[in-house]
Parts: structure tokens; C-alpha cells; sequence
């Protein structure tokens, strides 16, 4: 990834407190290092902030800094960013996303079926917490007949766990 000097020159001046200090450290460094690391820096997090703000610009301003600024390494007739990227990114950048949210099905529950699935629910619940526990009784014998001192405390706190579960789904 490129940029023209007007943007570099931009980041200096009107850029974020990291885009200034990065367009300044940046010239301190030789040619072929500097384009290998802002190109890097380019692509973070950073390098897209100061995309997105030259990006905002107008083109009338964006043609005047180019001016001020020539660089003989840059095409005439770009916008000031050469994207070399060839894959696009991971996430697109806009996700349309509905204002509200609506139900697949319309329902016509009555209070009263709600009322028997969650307890069906909850009768479920505590029938599976209370197959964890046993579970959990079988392990710490079978650790203990081991000799597993570290397997039967492990056993016993997931035991603990599934026990207070069990209470909550039973309350």
C-alpha cells in the first residue's frame, strides 16, 4: 500500500496523535525501509484512520495538497492511495442491518401453555443437572480408586458446580 507525499504530509499536520508521530519517524528512515514499514503500518489500524480522514477530504482539496506537495513516484491522475491488496477483507465494511426485528412465526400461545413449557423446561433442567451429578460421583470413585488426588478435587469442584445448578434449576 501507498500513498502520495501530500498525505504523508497531511497525516504530519492534521493526522491523530500516532499518525504524527509515525509520518515523522518515518523520515528518518532509508528508502527501502520506509516503504516496507508504511506500507505494514498502512494496513493497521492506524493507516486506516488516516485513509478514511484524507478519504473525507474533497477532491478539489485533496488535487490543491497534492500540488503543494509533488511526488515523482506517484501516478498523476490518482486520489493519493495506491491499494495494493489483493485480498479483500475479512469483514465487509458495511453489514446492512435491519432496524427492528421481526418473528419468523406468529404465535398464539395463551399464558397458560407458556406456563406448562417452562415448567416442562425447568422439569428437564433439573433431571439433566441431577444425571450430571451422579456422573460426577461416579468419577470421584472412580478417581479416588485410582489414586488421584488431583483428579478427585477437579471431579469435586465440577460436582460443586453442577450441584448449585441443580438447586437453581429445582428452586
Amino acid at each position: 500500500m501507498k500513498m502520495h507525499a501530500a498525505v504523508w504530509h497531511f497525516a504530519e499536520t492534521d493526522g491523530n496523535k500516532y499518525a504524527k508521530k509515525y509520518a515523522r519517524k518515518r523520515k528518518g528512515v532509508n528508502a527501502t525501509d520506509r516503504e516496507s514499514s508504511a506500507s505494514k503500518w498502512l494496513r493497521n489500524h492506524g493507516g486506516k484512520r488516516i485513509r478514511d480522514a484524507w478519504k473525507a477530504l474533497s477532491p478539489k482539496t485533496k488535487a490543491r495538497l497534492m500540488q503543494e506537495t509533488p511526488d515523482g513516484t506517484f501516478p498523476d491522475q490518482s486520489e493519493g492511495i495506491l491499494d495494493e491488496r489483493t485480498k479483500a477483507t475479512a469483514q465487509p465494511t458495511s453489514v446492512a442491518m435491519p432496524s427492528t426485528i421481526q418473528t419468523k412465526r406468529n404465535t398464539n400461545a395463551s399464558c397458560k401453555d407458556l406456563t406448562h413449557l417452562r415448567a416442562v423446561l425447568n422439569r428437564n433442567r433439573s433431571k439433566y443437572y441431577g444425571m450430571v451429578c451422579k456422573e460426577e460421583e461416579l468419577q470421584i470413585k472412580t478417581t479416588y480408586n485410582i489414586g488421584s488426588v488431583a483428579g478427585v478435587i477437579e471431579a469435586m469442584a465440577s460436582g460443586v458446580t453442577n450441584a448449585i445448578c441443580l438447586a437453581h434449576s429445582r428452586d
